[in-house]
């Protein structure tokens, strides 16, 4: 379930560096507002399909799109 104050970061091997913070979210809605994790800034909406509880997709293969949770701040 997603929530406020969860993390992601991307699921590319090349951009694992872009974390994001998920600032706000409202249960059946298609996007989710995120921002940087470090600054707060960069706002910008994510389509909650790219939000990921696991890296490895159902048939254990690494993920290539988009956010892998890492846990809450």
């Amino acid at each position: 379930m997603i929530q406020k104050g969860q993390t992601y970061r991307h699921a590319d091997l090349r951009r694992r560096s872009v974390v994001i913070r998920i600032e706000q979210y409202t249960p059946g809605h298609l996007r989710a507002l995120a921002v940087d994790a470090a600054t707060g800034k960069e706002a910008r909406r994510i389509l909650v399909s790219s939000l990921h509880e696991s890296a490895l997709t159902a048939s254990g293969t690494p993920r290539r799109n988009g956010y892998v949770l890492m846990g809450v701040q």
